[in-house]
Order: structure tokens, then C-alpha cells, then sequence
């Protein structure tokens, strides 16, 4: 990944730095100037569209502004996964996806022709048209400057358009039975991203945040992803790759060992479910 960008960051990641110029410079843990690292960034991107897309998709179908959109850009598209899904979901729009990591644009290239990609900076991205719809999934929260990414977003949207912005929710997350091991570890996690000065946190209130600033207004909706049965396998999966992030991270204070054993029992347990909750906020210029 280039390391002084906005674009991808997705799921549980270490820190990034803001410089002077309001860009982003990342340590190594999101580096993908490997083969290897890339691909396990793509497996991760592409295992949280499989479990949260369909809730996504659904809420997104909802929105009027969404209905009426013809241009889409999304912002840290990874190896396009997201995208792809928006595209089958609705096809009649045209959409483009931009990412600092050149392996995971090659990928996503590879995975569409008919989406057009590219290597960019939110920031410094400069497309000949704006657009209806920006959208940043599991973004923001690793972004240390919201001031900047409204101004970019402000440059790209027409008139009448709007940022979507969509975290995960850690408050109105939870599993049953209950994984108090596991809730302490995304816990310190989170406050450890918010002491570093990242918005990581700050995304549970983002809507009261943005309303707060001078030109825009912002709403936010929780969509739920409830999880049982067989398809808690796949949300293993992806509890233990958030797992392995956080121990990168040397933001665990509880253990792996521990929070896996916990995972486990769970797994196994009668009436397993998996509760969680996306922030969806609608930020619009006004």
C-alpha cells in the first residue's frame, strides 16, 4: 500500500499518521507491496462482503438519492469485491473505484472490465465528472481528519449528491451467548485507535459530528447482520482474521489464546448467534 494516502483500509487495521498536508502515511501493517500481503487483505475484504453485503445492498436500495444515482465511486475498493457486488445488485449505474494498493487494483481490474478502477488518493483524485454517490465501507474509521475527507468528498459530489459511510458498530454489536473476552479485545482496540487520533471511535457518532460542521448534515442508521447456524462458520472465519489483526496491532490485552477459546465455546454452543451492527450514515452537502 502507499504509504501517505487515503483509499483502502477495511476491517481491523494498525495505525496511520496524518501529515501537514492532510494525507495519510501508514505503517507496514497495511502494507501490500507483497504478493502475500496483498492477498490476505483480499481474502479479508473479500470474506466481509460475503458476510455483510446483502444487508448493505438492501439499505442502499432504500435510499431515493441511491435510486436515483447514475455515478458511484468508492473510496478504498480494495480488489473490488464491494464494488462488484453494487454492480450486480444494480446495474444501470456506472461505477468507478479507487485505491492506493496497485495489487489489489490489479485484482479488482482483473475481477471486472466494466468497472473502471484506478490507482488515487481520495485527495488527490481528479475525475473529468463528479458524482451522484461516494461511498466509504470500513474507511473512515482508519482516517484521522474528517475536515479532510468532507472537503475531498465536497469536490467530487454534484449538486444534490451524497457521502455514504458505512463502519461497523462495536456498541450495538454482540454475540449470544455472550464473548465478553472477545467484546474487551475490539474494545481496547478501538480506544487504543482512538488515542493514536484516528476516528475509529468517533464513527459511533459520526452523524452528530457532521452536524455539527458548518455545510453538511448527516443521518444514521444501524443495518443488523444476524448470523446462526451454519453460517457462523464463515463468521468464525472472519471473528479470527479480526483476531490476528489486533495481536498485530499489540493491542491485546486479554490474549488470543484466550478470546479463541471463548470464540470456540460459543461456536459450539446451542442457539449460537452473531449479532452485528453497521453504521450506515447519509452525509450530504447542504
Amino acid at each position: 500500500m502507499n504509504s501517505s494516502s487515503i483509499g483502502h483500509a477495511e476491517a481491523v487495521a494498525p495505525s496511520m499518521v496524518g501529515s501537514e498536508a492532510g494525507r495519510i502515511d501508514s505503517d507496514s501493517f497495511l502494507d501490500t507491496s507483497s504478493d502475500g500481503m496483498a492477498q490476505s487483505w483480499a481474502d479479508l475484504l473479500e470474506l466481509q462482503v460475503e458476510c455483510f453485503a446483502d444487508g448493505e445492498v438492501s439499505w442502499l436500495g432504500s435510499l431515493p438519492a441511491w435510486q436515483r444515482a447514475e455515478r458511484v465511486l468508492d473510496v478504498g475498493c480494495g480488489q473490488g469485491s464491494f464494488t462488484a457486488a453494487l454492480q450486480e445488485s444494480f446495474p444501470g449505474k456506472r461505477y468507478v473505484g479507487i485505491d492506493v494498493s496497485e495489487r489489489l487494483i490489479e485484482r479488482a481490474k482483473a475481477r471486472s472490465r466494466s468497472v473502471y478502477f484506478q490507482v488515487a488518493d481520495l485527495t488527490d483524485f481528479r475525475p473529468e465528472r463528479p458524482f451522484d454517490v461516494v461511498v466509504m465501507r470500513f474507511v473512515l474509521q482508519h482516517l484521522p481528519d474528517l475536515g479532510n475527507v468532507l472537503l475531498a468528498c465536497r469536490r467530487l459530489l454534484r449538486e444534490g449528491g451524497m457521502l455514504v459511510v458505512i463502519e461497523p458498530s462495536l456498541a450495538r454489536s454482540h454475540n449470544t451467548p455472550p464473548t465478553p473476552r472477545f467484546v474487551e479485545m475490539l474494545s481496547a482496540f478501538e480506544a487504543k485507535r482512538a488515542g493514536d487520533g484516528f476516528l475509529k471511535a468517533r464513527t459511533a457518532e459520526l452523524a452528530d459530528e457532521i452536524d455539527r460542521i458548518p455545510g453538511w448534515t448527516a443521518s444514521t442508521e444501524v443495518i443488523p447482520v444476524q448470523t446462526s447456524g451454519s453460517a457462523l462458520d464463515r463468521v468464525s472465519v472472519l471473528y479470527e482474521s479480526w483476531i490476528a489483526m489486533i495481536e498485530a496491532s499489540a493491542a491485546d490485552p486479554v490474549g488470543g489464546h484466550a478470546v479463541r477459546g471463548e470464540l470456540a465455546d460459543w461456536r459450539t454452543s446451542e442457539g449460537a448467534v452473531s449479532h452485528i451492527a453497521l453504521s450506515a450514515t447519509v452525509v450530504t452537502p447542504v
